[in-house]
């Protein structure tokens, strides 16, 4: 056997150390591999965890909304006692803003993930009354009006600083006429603005006072659906008994007629409703509409005619108690409304399939809303800015006034990377359902029963007795052992009236 030759070894030596090197390489690439993997697949559980507590913070903003909706402050759970939906957490902070807006920030955690949401909202808005005076086709002021709002003081608009603005709309065209005069006492005056449609145009005579925009609007006007109350059928039309000139309607009624003659009075007393096919008040007829007690709203589905020389009074100063709707559920059907009455109405009009004319000597207070406006000669005409925030008869619910992502704020349980239920577990916090984590779980009730008798129920809000509400009036949250102010929020206002069969859907929205 011969020897192995020296240069061979040295040979085969250097092939494994050059092989262990190879090898000890690939481990440390594969060992590097195994780490990105390992990090890439922990990001992507990070982040699938962050989706998931993106979408429990939107579930809980939207929880919020609706229990503002409903009156409540909006505040759900507590840091360290978190609502729980699903395999997530959440709570959601309210706090309470000038001029009726809440902002509301909802935290949210799912696993490792975190997300904070904010909103602010204008807790009611009268989307309707916020238009102001807007005739949908077209809007026309005649000579010599006057148009403000109730806050603006009864002085030349020469002499007014930045006063507040009343709104004039359309999607159409805006026209003033105004007197040949260099007289200001006696010209148009508009104190606010003017905006006509997106293709329409503001035309003013030279001596017109605006003080306000008269720009066109970005984009056109459109009207919430409407609904009309149900209320006790009868049969027969209306009318005063023999030797009867007047008379006091203080419940829900309706009729297919409604006139009353010349001479006569008719006063409605609210609380109540009036639903009639066609109203028709007659020259020296008299109806007195009655708000100190309750709110009115008349619903016609035909006719509203006031003639010339007929009479309308209120009494109660607030136009938020008084609505009168001129609806139509029959869409190849036209209403008819026909304001020649003398005297004063405080409320809302709300006529979007046909043209009111506010004729001179009509002093109105409130807000119009019809398909064409016509604003006679020397009317007076206020805008009241409490229409806003409410007004009878609107369905209102919270509008969004912003929306942002946010810090996820510091707290024990949104500290370290540790998944959320090992948190929990750690410091010892417990979680409730999202039904029992709201702030307000009793309430007080207002409403009428099926006998038209005034209820109040009081106690948990689960136990509300919904079958036997006829109307519900209003209702109190208790936050605490302290009653909130009285509310009549819409959503639970109309799902009741809805769910009772107390309300006719207008076939197709109006506007």
């Amino acid at each position: 056997m011969k020897p192995l030759r020296q240069g061979n070894q040295k040979q085969r030596g250097a092939a494994l150390i050059t092989s262990l090197i190879l090898v000890a390489g690939i481990a440390s690439l594969g060992a590097g591999l195994v780490q990105i993997s390992s990090v890439s697949t922990k990001r992507q559980n990070l982040g699938i965890d962050t989706v998931q507590a993106l979408y429990v913070a939107e579930a809980a903003l939207s929880e919020a909304y609706f229990a503002v909706a409903m009156g409540k402050s909006g505040k759900i759970g507590e840091p360290d006692e978190p609502a729980k939906i699903g395999g997530g957490y959440y709570w959601v902070e309210a706090t309470d803003l000038p001029n009726n807006i809440v902002a509301l920030e909802a935290t949210a955690l799912y696993g490792r993930g975190k997300f904070s949401l904010s909103m602010t909202l204008n807790r009611s808005v009268n989307q309707v009354a916020a238009l102001g005076f807007c005739g949908l086709d077209g809007v026309t002021i005649g000579e010599g009006a006057d148009l403000r709002t109730t806050s603006t003081p009864e002085l030349p608009a020469s002499s007014l600083v930045d006063p507040p603005a009343v709104h004039v709309r359309s999607n159409g065209d805006i026209t003033v006429h105004s007197p040949i005069t260099i007289d200001p006492e006696f010209a148009t005056n508009v104190i606010g603005n003017i905006n006509p449609g997106p293709s329409g145009i503001a035309d003013l005579d030279p001596s017109t006072v605006v003080t306000g925009s008269t720009a066109s609007s970005a984009r056109g006007l459109t009207l919430p659906a409407f609904t009309i109350p149900r209320v006790p059928l009868e049969l027969l039309d209306f009318v005063f008994a023999v030797g009867q000139t007047k008379l006091t309607l203080d419940s829900d009624f309706s009729w297919d007629e409604v006139s009353v003659p010349s001479g006569y009075t008719l006063t409605l007393k609210g609380p109540m409703r009036l639903r009639a096919e066609n109203i028709t008040v007659a020259t020296d007829a008299r109806v007195i509409i009655d708000t100190t007690l309750g709110p009115v709203g008349i619903y016609t589905t035909g006719s509203t005619i006031f003639q010339p020389g007929s009479i309308l009074e209120n009494i109660g100063d607030d136009p938020t108690q008084c609505s009168m709707f001129a609806l139509t559920p029959d869409t190849n059907k036209r209403s008819i409304v026909s304001m020649g009455a003398k005297g004063e109405f405080k409320g809302m009009i709300v006529a979007p399939r046909t043209t009111v004319a506010i004729p001179g000597n009509l002093q109105l207070t409130g807000s119009v809303v019809a398909e064409d406006l016509l604003i006679g000669d020397h009317a007076t005409v206020r805008f009241d800015e409490n229409l806003i925030d409410g007004g009878y008869g609107i369905k209102m619910v919270p509008t969004m006034v912003s929306w942002e992502v946010m810090e996820v704020p510091d707290t024990p349980l949104t500290r370290g990377s540790a998944p959320v239920d090992a948190k929990m577990a750690t410091l010892g916090y417990s979680t409730v359902p999202t039904a029992t984590a709201h702030r307000e779980q009793n309430v007080q009730v207002k409403y009428l029963d099926a006998l038209g008798n005034i209820q109040i129920y009081d106690g948990p809000a689960a136990g509300v007795p919904w079958a036997a509400v006829k109307l519900l009036d209003e209702l109190q949250w208790y936050d605490g052992g302290a009653l909130d102010p009285p509310v009549r929020p819409s959503m639970v206002v109309d799902t009741v009236e809805d769910l009772n069969g107390l309300i006719d859907n207008i076939a197709k929205p109006l506007g």
